[in-house]
């Protein structure tokens, strides 16, 4: 009933269009998903139509006019419609949403918390590493009127992108795990690195929560930049200083 309503926010007609989640991947395509026809660098997913509908997808999104395909949604941009399906979905969501962004550890730590939360609560999580500017919508697109939480993973390559994708999942908790130098050849440093993670800060839902690693040298900056927003910081680490510390660990040979 929602994916139905927010296509007719969309479209501003009452269409009657029923899916149940959205893909664009038709390897991973499940049954009556709506497939999202993306020309992509490598690949066009117009050619994957076809195979799209052998495996159960109940409509398609695509730039391209199509004849004699009843189950076609006709757009000027179907990643223009993905961005547009991601935003009505959160706007509509009730469930509290957490984003992770640092340069290591995300993929690791989203599920480590969705195993820790899913019995406790309708959880959510972004698939494999969908944190990019497809997958961030896509997996946006694919929460539920059930879910109680959303897990979901910021990635970038160069500043700015972390803004844009967080504005869209507009976090109520949000984690920066580290600051380390991944993609330090888009940046002049690391300090650079540091002010393009923090970009998260700024679209934290009012009221919300940061968690910072206290360990991080980046540490005072990110703390500085979310008391100025008046966001709670919450801090882990090894140090007795941070607010959630490491008491004890031990090695495992084989694990």
């Amino acid at each position: 009933l929602q994916n139905k309503l927010i296509v007719k926010k969309l479209f501003g007609v009452d269409k009657k269009i029923n899916f149940n989640g959205l893909s664009i991947d038709t390897r991973t395509i499940k049954k009556d998903n709506l497939f999202l026809a993306i020309k992509g660098k490598n690949n066009d997913g117009n050619q994957f139509i076809s195979k799209a509908i052998k495996k159960g997808a109940s409509y398609i999104v695509s730039s391209n006019r199509i004849k004699n395909r009843k189950n076609l949604i006709k757009v000027n941009s179907p990643i223009e419609f993905l961005n547009k399906f991601a935003n009505l979905k959160r706007r509509n969501t009730n469930a509290k949403i957490l984003a992770i962004t640092g340069s290591a550890g995300k993929t690791s730590l989203k599920n480590i918390l969705y195993s820790l939360i899913k019995d406790q609560k309708n959880t959510f999580a972004s698939a494999r590493s969908f944190n990019n500017h497809f997958g961030v919508p896509l997996s946006l697109s694919n929460l539920n009127l059930a879910h109680q939480i959303g897990i979901f993973e910021v990635g970038m390559n160069k500043s700015g992108e972390i803004n844009k994708l967080s504005k869209m999942i507009k976090p109520n908790v949000a984690v920066i795990t580290n600051i380390g130098e991944a993609h330090i050849e888009n940046f002049r440093n690391k300090v650079g690195i540091a002010n393009a993670k923090s970009e998260i800060i700024e679209n934290i839902e009012k009221g919300g929560t940061l968690i910072l690693n206290k360990d991080d040298k980046f540490f005072s900056l990110l703390n500085k930049k979310a008391k100025l927003k008046k966001i709670k910081v919450v801090s882990f680490g090894k140090t007795k200083k941070s607010d959630i510390k490491l008491i004890s660990s031990q090695k495992y040979k084989n694990f």
